[in-house]
């Protein structure tokens, strides 16, 4: 063999070499500690849905698990949930809707919540006293399965994943907590954050929200109290009227306001609903009785007591629906968050129109005075509009104050609401010579008249109106301060001849 082929031999042999040692160090230590990482990874969570390395039959990855049932034993009492649908359901002690919130942190918790050191190995009994594991403190078993890729696999025994979760005693020192996982010896310590989520009562994790109502998904509502009846239906998506004693639009931001004051009340405690509790906590003789109907025909009829326990006056509300009664121990301040007079919903608007309709706009300053008339025009080369006076004499407008006072106009509401058509509108003071604001579009059609009358006895600041309803209104008159009843008021300049207070305007 020549020295080249000896030198290329040795050449190819310490390639086979390296290559031999790259594998080693390939698959035996960077591949071992990815293994080693992995492992770490996957036995660091507190539910481990997956083993490392793990394939389902499909040959797939494990998804993230899809937890179908949780059962929670927490200071002597044992909760059962149950996920039916996009919601959890307490099942056992009792059938109810679960708290969505408390399960939601419980859930997460589960999902991502990770162990943060593991305290000790092999803990003796001795050990498991010390940390509150021998008799723990709370358990958590929850069931899950590994979706597939259309979202199903809850029947598939291969999919299906279990823990067992077992909380001991607080390390007041950081804050942490003890736990151990299923059948592992090791005690591990936790987050406090993730104990508190999971060491859950009945109570915790029940809805508290008993009186709760979609306010979109209501169609009627009917209330009854020593004080007030009255009976509301829904007019429009976002529009309410009331019904009896008198048919009128109602205020609908007053009455979202107060259904949103109700359902914001939640309970405080549950009771076993019996003959004898309903009796003892008064709902048998409400203060307030209140029926709902909503748009899929259920009916919702919510029940309000307040009766004296010892020393302190309390709340109850007992709600009857399709499902099983709810009682209740609710805030004192549920039993008057819908107790309303008639007056109070109803709608005090003084005039309804659209702004951008009004073209033209006639003022009365009653006394026989001639009225003040401006229009809108389009301005030169027709960028925006601008408004002119057009009698008793012609000049420009200012449009700013034009557009403060339709603007108060439009959110003009009355202190009060008297009769309703009255025959004689001039015991009021009102008639054709009263002071009026005439609204009209481009056509000259009427969109919405104001007049107003005479001074209300007893009630300074305070006059009679005429608006769009056709009802005796009371307005305070400090609301109609940007309303123009002279011609110096609304013009932009004024030309020579024209008497800021007088209604002869010189035509140009």
């Amino acid at each position: 063999m020549t020295q080249l082929e000896k030198n290329l031999s040795a050449l190819g042999a310490l390639v086979v070499v390296s290559g031999a040692l790259g594998l080693y160090a390939y698959f035996g230590v960077l591949k071992t500690e990815e293994r080693e990482a992995q492992r770490k990874e996957t036995s660091g969570r507190l539910f481990a849905a997956s083993s490392p390395g793990e394939k389902l039959p499909d040959g797939g990855t494990p998804p993230a698990p899809v937890f179908t049932s949780i059962v929670v034993k927490a200071k002597g009492e044992v909760t059962t949930l149950e996920k039916k649908g996009e919601q959890w359901w307490i099942t056992a002690p009792m059938n109810a809707k679960a708290d969505k919130s408390a399960v939601d942190q419980l859930v997460s918790q589960l999902q991502n919540a990770r162990v943060k050191a593991a305290v000790e190995e092999n803990p003796t009994e001795a050990d498991l006293a010390k940390y509150g594991l021998d008799q723990p403190r709370f358990t958590v078993t929850a069931y899950a399965y590994l979706p597939d890729a259309k979202g199903e696999g809850a029947a598939e025994p291969s999919r299906r994943r279990e823990v067992q979760l077992y909380g001991g005693i607080e390390n007041t020192f950081d804050g942490s907590a003890y736990l151990r996982r299923g059948n592992e010896k090791a005690v591990y310590a936790i987050d406090g954050f993730a104990k508190q989520s999971l060491e859950k009562t009945t109570f915790d994790l029940r809805d508290k929200e008993v009186l709760a109502i979609d306010e979109g998904s209501i169609q009627q509502l009917e209330f009854k109290s020593k004080a007030n009846r009255y009976q509301l239906e829904r007019a429009a998506a976002n529009a309410w009227r009331l019904a009896s004693p008198k048919m009128g639009n109602a205020d609908s931001a007053v009455v979202s306001s107060m259904l949103s004051s109700f359902r914001n009340d939640r309970a405080v405690a549950f009771l076993t609903d019996s003959p004898e509790e309903r009796k003892r906590s008064g709902v048998n003789s409400p203060a307030s009785d209140v029926a709902f109907l909503q748009a899929s025909g259920e009916k919702v009829r919510i029940r309000l007591s307040k009766v004296k326990v010892g020393a302190d006056e309390k709340a109850f509300a007992l709600r009857e629906s399709e499902g099983e009664p709810v009682l209740a121990e609710v805030a004192l301040a549920a039993v008057t968050a819908l107790d309303k007079s008639p007056l109070e919903l109803r709608d005090k608007s003084v005039l309804s129109f659209n702004r951008d309709e009004v073209a033209r706009i006639t003022f009365a300053p009653g006394g026989g005075a001639p009225p003040i008339v401006v229009e809108k025009m389009s301005s030169d080369a027709g960028l925006g509009e601008d408004w002119r006076i057009t009698a008793p004499g012609a000049a420009a407008a200012k449009k700013w104050k034009l557009s403060s006072v339709l603007w108060s106009l439009s959110s003009l509401k009355a202190s009060s609401i008297g009769e309703d058509h009255p025959k004689d509108w001039v015991k009021y003071g009102i008639s054709a010579s009263s002071r009026s604001v005439t609204l009209a579009d481009n056509g000259g059609k009427a969109l919405a008249r104001l007049e107003l009358g005479s001074e209300v006895k007893g009630k300074p600041g305070a006059v009679y109106a005429k608006g769009s309803r056709g009802a005796v209104l009371e307005i305070d008159s400090s609301r109609l301060s940007e309303v123009p009843w002279k011609t110096a008021d609304l013009i932009e300049q004024q030309p020579p001849g024209i008497d800021g207070g007088n209604p002869g305007v010189s035509s140009n």
